[in-house]
């Protein structure tokens, strides 16, 4: 009936209402955060924004203009503010990740208190405060160290832990993501390595709670996700946040609904409606926005450093609406954080597909040959890869599957003759459990990297421990490793020439340098990188050089034993200029290859810094574009931008 009603309107000349359209309509959009993760907003026209970089900031309701940011509670730094909800007064929640700590904010930023939870959260993580009358403000938080979703008084007195039990789904428990409450008291719980969403009755009691409904699986259709990564509700309504859809997603608690806000965003940096990677999403039936009032959905997108809002829909769902799904085309690189090269292979992830691309970078041009795996729990498919291994053939990958929780080892075949893409170059070998490392039950590989005599070793958490892989993934042993006393995080394992291992953290920025002895890995020196504001990567060079990647600062840099030496990029779309670099790795020849996530592609520089190309699995140029020509835009810079490295000064100093 609904499509003999869309063809009537058509052949009418009546226009048929989208699902997009009705999904709602865009707003402003915000570019004065570095990583937006969560959101809230208070009636009263504030919108306030946790930024994992380390601030909370405050936006207008209005138009998105900055009304005050903190980078501290009180006299504690915030470090990384993982969630953020508004209480009933108007006070402000703020979780910190790193301080392991929530903290209590006025409507102003400045610090009134810290929520002493009484229970044991480890990683506090997302959290949402109940609106209902009979809920008495009760917060739930998820602990990102498990994924359990803690509920407690705000008093800090615990309601209870939610038994894993709720979120079982045909025999396979789903890992908690974020929460948000239901006007009615009902709580919303995504899971995003699962693409499932919940919704929960918590009774009088975590004890007796009881899962009312549950909808999702991986895919582009309503009712379905690729990536759920936050939730909202208001009104009658669940908002999603579907990450790799790039939209904001509409149901009922039931989840049926065929509403979505967002498309794709084709060009790095588009908005206006376009949606890239969302993260977190908030929704309110009435805010304050100037002079007057009305619904308002505000979406955090990390990836393009911006924060949207837009009018939500609120009304049901004609019978005669246009479905719009997903636009996925136009864009054929999406790669990811993790890269590796062997011989003259070169492994990149797509996070979209879930695949690993292989391209052969042998006579200077590099060409896609294969592809590995694809998203799902099967024992070829992948979750959330973290990191990458080859060995020095290019025969072997080893992929740290972060989301399943697993090693998966895949072996290529012989280089051909002739260079073509071969879809069966691949097969897995093996699977082995992070449980089975050695080290620890809830342990996380979050590294790899080739030692002296080719094999994999695998940086773990917590710990952490280093752990030594032989060909068959077998534990050969497994020793702690001491880093130093700080809330830095390893983003990076690498081994040099010298049997030297080095481990990066990310912020503060170091390189601390590890020997082996008989029962652990003993320091060897820490060498500070203050300049680098997000180290994300690190692979050897020659004599003792070492190639990190510097995802916030927007950079690539060699590191000598006095710091700096070089680096490249600034930020941009221009070839040369880079967007949240999360990898870097030398080839045999020196040259650096860069993973360029937030423009969907890699680049090559030489071994002095100079852009050489840029490649994706479409297309390679050797001649530097302007951004312009990056994104298709008819007008000109007034000048070519500049693919040259950065003058170089005594310890990178410009």
């Amino acid at each position: 009936m609904a499509i003999a009603l869309c063809i009537l309107a058509a052949s009418l000349g009546q226009a048929v209402p989208s699902s997009a359209a009705l999904a709602g309509t865009p707003a402003w959009e915000a570019v004065v955060v570095e990583s937006p993760v969560a959101c809230a907003i208070d009636p009263t026209g504030q919108v306030v924004v946790a930024d994992s970089s380390g601030e909370v900031v405050s936006l207008s309701a209005r138009d998105g203009s900055v009304r005050w940011r903190v980078a501290a509670a009180g006299n504690e730094a915030l470090i990384e503010p993982a969630g953020i909800a508004v209480e009933a007064g108007g006070t402000l929640l703020v979780s910190d990740a790193r301080a392991r700590r929530i903290f209590r904010l006025a409507k102003d930023g400045t610090r009134v208190g810290v929520l002493e939870a009484q229970s044991p959260i480890a990683i506090p993580g997302v959290v949402a405060v109940d609106p209902s009358p009979s809920g008495g403000g009760r917060i739930a938080i998820v602990d990102r160290a498990d994924g359990g979703v803690h509920i407690v008084l705000p008093s800090g007195q615990p309601f209870g832990r939610l038994p894993r039990e709720l979120f079982n789904v045909d025999g396979a428990v789903c890992v908690p993501t974020a929460v948000a409450f239901r006007p009615n008291g009902e709580l919303v719980v995504s899971a995003a390595e699962q693409d499932r969403v919940f919704v929960i009755d918590l009774g009088t009691g975590a004890d007796n709670a009881r899962r009312t409904a549950s909808w999702g699986g991986r895919g582009p259709f309503p009712g379905l996700f690729r990536g759920p990564s936050g939730v909202a509700a208001a009104g009658e309504w669940v908002f999603t946040a579907d990450t790799f859809n790039h939209r904001i997603c509409r149901q009922d608690a039931k989840g049926q609904g065929r509403l979505a806000y967002g498309q794709h965003a084709i060009r790095p940096r588009d908005g206006n409606g376009a949606v890239h990677y969302p993260r977190a999403v908030s929704v309110t039936e009435s805010v304050q926005r100037g002079d007057s009032t009305g619904p308002l959905a505000v979406v955090c997108e990390p990836f393009e450093r911006r924060v949207q809002a837009f009018v939500p829909g609120f009304g049901s769902e004609p019978a005669d609406m246009r479905l719009e799904l997903p636009n996925l085309d136009g864009v054929q690189s999406h790669f990811g954080g993790a890269a590796a090269l062997g011989g003259d292979r070169l492994a990149l992830h797509d996070p979209e597909s879930g695949t690993v691309v292989i391209f052969d970078m042998l006579g200077g041009t590099p060409r896609h040959v294969s592809n590995m795996s694809a998203s799902g729990a099967k024992p070829h498919e992948t979750g959330r890869i973290d990191a990458l291994w080859m060995d020095d053939r290019g025969r072997r990958v080893l992929l740290a599957d972060g989301g399943l929780r697993r090693l998966a080892l895949w072996e290529l075949t012989e280089r051909p003759k002739e260079i073509i893409f071969e879809p069966f170059m691949a097969k897995l070998v093996k699977t082995r459990p992070y449980d089975r490392l050695g080290s620890g039950p809830n342990c996380m590989v979050v590294a790899l990297a080739r030692g002296v005599s080719g094999e994999a070793l695998a940086l773990a958490q917590p710990g952490p421990h280093l752990v030594r892989l032989d060909p068959s993934l077998r534990t050969v042993e497994s020793l702690p490793i001491a880093l130093p006393d700080t809330t830095a995080q390893p983003t990076g394992l690498a081994v040099g020439s010298d049997g030297r291992v080095a481990v990066l953290l990310d912020r503060p920025a170091m390189l601390c340098f590890f020997e082996r002895t008989e029962k652990a890995w003993q320091s060897r020196g820490v060498l500070p990188l203050k300049e680098l504001r997000d180290a994300r990567s690190v692979a050897p060079l020659a004599d003792g050089e070492w190639l990190v990647a510097d995802s916030v600062g927007d950079q690539v840099v060699w590191i000598g034993s006095g710091g700096i030496i070089r680096r490249v990029g600034t930020r941009g779309v221009a070839d040369g200029q880079l967007w949240l670099p999360s990898a870097a790795v030398p080839d045999s020849q020196g040259r650096a290859i860069v993973v360029d996530s937030g423009n969907h592609r890699a680049q090559r520089y030489g071994e002095a810094g100079e852009w050489e190309m840029t490649f994706s699995l479409g297309r390679t140029y050797t001649r530097a574009r302007t951004a312009d020509e990056v994104l298709k835009v008819k007008r000109r810079t007034p000048s070519p931008t500049s693919a040259a490295p950065l003058p170089q000064g005594k310890g990178g100093e410009q």
